[in-house]
């Protein structure tokens, strides 16, 4: 099983933390939602706040190695017993049939949260290639979702722009 945490505390800012490796920052202009959302669960010290777990078996890994081309995002929505959100991705393989490269939980389920995921986490996670050969995303009707998407889309394509000058 493969995971990332990813927590926010006062003290250390956004941490994400990838199953066997040492935990490391995330920068980024997020501290202030992170810090806003600390204090609205009134923690204070040295808590730590949960931010995300993602999650995929060593099997959904591997088949996401070989099929990275049709994703599909969904959260499902107050069906676990502290009525948060899961965040589901999916794929297709060369037999037509899903399968999960994915499960996030994010007790809080807003639209920097789905940035932070996007943009950071999913690389971390899979790696820059698989992210890199993802040709369809679909997600439904959240705004969280696909504008957070969109962004990271944006943030790639306008970075590779600069790096190789095609436009």
């Amino acid at each position: 099983m493969s995971y990332l945490t990813v927590t926010y505390d006062p003290v250390n800012g956004i941490l994400a933390n990838p199953r066997g490796r040492p935990a490391f920052r995330l920068e980024g202009n997020l501290e202030d939602e992170a810090k806003d959302l600390y204090k609205a669960n009134k923690l204070t010290g040295s808590k730590k706040l949960l931010h995300i777990i993602l999650w995929a078996s060593d099997e959904e890994i591997r088949q996401l190695k070989m099929h990275p081309h049709c994703m599909v995002v969904d959260t499902t929505f107050k069906t676990n017993k502290s009525k948060k959100e899961v965040l589901t991705i999916a794929f297709r393989d060369g037999n037509d049939e899903a399968f999960h490269g994915g499960r996030a939980f994010l007790p809080s389920a807003q639209k920097w949260i789905f940035a932070l995921l996007f943009n950071s986490c999913l690389k971390m996670f899979w790696g820059e290639a698989i992210c890199k050969s993802v040709r369809l995303c679909l997600t439904d009707g959240d705004s969280n979702e696909y504008e957070a998407f969109l962004s990271a889309v944006r943030v790639r394509d306008e970075h590779c722009c600069q790096c190789c000058g095609r436009g």
